[in-house]
């Protein structure tokens, strides 16, 4: 007995210290000793985000893959210096200019991640053997200005599998890394610069003017209660789909180029064939010119081909764009002008009047019914109600008229229609479950009598009168027998078939 209990307590100690060990060990030194490794294998000690520094010599006359350098070439290194700013960073080197901070960090991400794959040789005797005696890539970063610099050459590919050979600046020793992290810093200063040149938002503007090429500048504002925007010098809504195309292309407009030079001539920016200004809610202003400049001429076609350029008025920079850009800011400001007859809500419709004289309709919605105004006693055709509200919606007017068409006299009016909609205030009164509502008239369309297949329309809140065609106002001018819901007429009763 004794001995069996001696035989228990020594398998628990046994157990004991294999918890004591696996924990101790596998789960705690190990796991350590395992993480202090990797991250001795990593080619520089600073983080991603303690790096604020970043330097990048790139070897621009480099002879070809797996050829030995002669003893008197001479390198030629292009240098980039970039410096951190927050979130984003900066070129102060060769210029200053944004950098493409996306670009950036994915560089600085890939070499704080890299490990050595293998040390190949720890005293070379000739770096040319490993393309390192004249580096593909310098790599500089500090944690910042004061502190030292760790410093990382690249050389060239191995000839088996895609790595490249490596080594420290302050170290001897030959490893081998990834390709990647040579072809992530073979970026070139175009690579680096930032390609944005508006970084303006959609919601911080409220106006736009597009000027030049001999035509009246066109401005557009947006109505400051609404995500809408007007052709403002004639009080026009915009086409938002048309309007949202020259717009974007503004404003995502991106750098295909960075010309060299200062005569702003040779890029047709002395004399803009356009420029925009755009003005942000808190009145400051931002203008953006383009030019054109000839290329060559097709002979096959007799036609210039250009190349666009825009520079804004606060930068000496000029960039190179998308030939696209001109043709959508070049468009006179009429094309922006919404073709649509009228704008409202036929959900939130409440009231519509039919004008004629003499004579006309006004029907009124009760408790979500249509009827007669002072006639209840006479059902409404809903549908066709419904029917005619959308017809109001969707017409599209034929063209605009000038602000010096003679207005319309009752004589030579042929129906008006009111619109009337159900507004509330949003505030929801005390003993009340909703907020109050007012009914207020938010449209007023006076229809002319029809002229070689077209009806001239005034609208109350445009001062230029426009034309519809006759087809489509003979489907508005409806009259009450047309609204009368008709009753169902019954079918007479087929005889039945005689059994023979």
């Amino acid at each position: 007995m004794r001995k069996s209990l001696h035989t228990t307590l020594g398998l628990l100690g046994v157990c004991f210290a294999l918890l004591i060990w696996f924990f101790g060990y596998e789960r705690g030194y190990r796991v350590k000793s395992g993480a202090a490794e990797d991250k001795a294998k990593l080619v520089v000690t600073l983080e991603k985000d303690q790096i604020q520094e970043l330097e990048v010599d790139r070897l621009t006359n480099p002879l070809p893959e797996g050829t030995l350098y002669p003893v008197d070439f001479k390198p030629v290194y292009e240098t980039v210096k970039l410096r951190r700013s927050g979130g984003d960073w900066n070129l102060y080197h060769p210029l200053q200019d944004a950098a493409d901070s996306s670009t950036v960090g994915s560089m600085v991400g890939t070499l704080t991640s890299t490990k050595q794959d293998r040390v190949v040789d720890e005293k070379p005797k000739d770096l040319n053997d490993f393309g390192l005696a004249h580096p593909m890539v310098k790599i500089r970063i500090r944690k910042d200005a004061a502190a030292p610099a760790e410093e990382v050459w690249v050389g060239a590919n191995t000839p088996v599998g895609f790595n490249a050979y490596a080594k420290s600046a302050g170290s001897p020793a030959v490893y081998r890394v990834g390709r990647g992290l040579r072809s992530s810093f073979e970026k070139t200063l175009k690579d680096l610069r930032n390609k944005s040149i508006l970084n303006v938002a959609r919601l911080d503007i409220a106006e736009v003017e597009i000027s030049g090429g001999g035509q009246q500048s066109s401005v557009l504002k947006k109505d400051p209660k609404k995500d809408e925007w007007l052709v403002a010098r004639e009080n026009i809504p915009a086409d938002t789909g048309e309007w949202n195309k020259t717009l974007n292309a503004v404003l995502d407009l991106r750098a295909t180029d960075f010309p060299q030079g200062k005569n702003l001539a040779e890029f047709g920016l002395d004399k803009p064939v356009r420029t925009v200004s755009i003005v942000k809610n808190d009145k400051t202003k931002l203008a953006i010119s383009f030019g054109k400049a000839k290329v060559a001429q097709v002979k096959a076609g007799g036609k210039d081909t250009f190349k666009v350029f825009a520079k804004r008025d606060d930068k000496d920079t000029v960039f190179e764009v998308g030939n696209d850009v001109l043709t959508k800011v070049e468009r006179p400001g009429g094309d922006y002008r919404s073709l649509q007859v009228v704008r409202f809500n036929r959900y939130d419709t409440s009231r519509l009047k039919l004008d004629r004289t003499p004579g006309g309709e006004e029907l009124k919605k009760e408790n979500g019914r249509w009827q007669f105004a002072g006639d209840d006693k006479v059902s409404v055709d809903a549908t066709k109600v419904d029917s005619l509200l959308t017809r109001l919606q969707d017409i599209k007017l034929e063209k605009f008229m000038t602000e010096h068409t003679p207005k319309l006299t009752d004589a030579a009016t042929a129906l008006t229609i009111h619109i009337f909609e159900k507004k509330t205030d949003g505030k929801i009164t005390e003993g009340s479950k909703a907020p109050p509502s007012a009914e207020v008239e938010v449209a007023t369309l006076k229809f002319g009598k029809a002229k070689n297949k077209l009806v001239t329309v005034e609208r109350s809140d445009l001062a230029i009168p426009f034309l519809i065609k006759e087809a489509d106002f003979q489907g508005l001018n409806l009259k009450k027998a047309d609204l009368i819901q008709q009753e169902k007429k019954e079918e007479p009763k087929k005889d039945a078939v005689k059994k023979s």
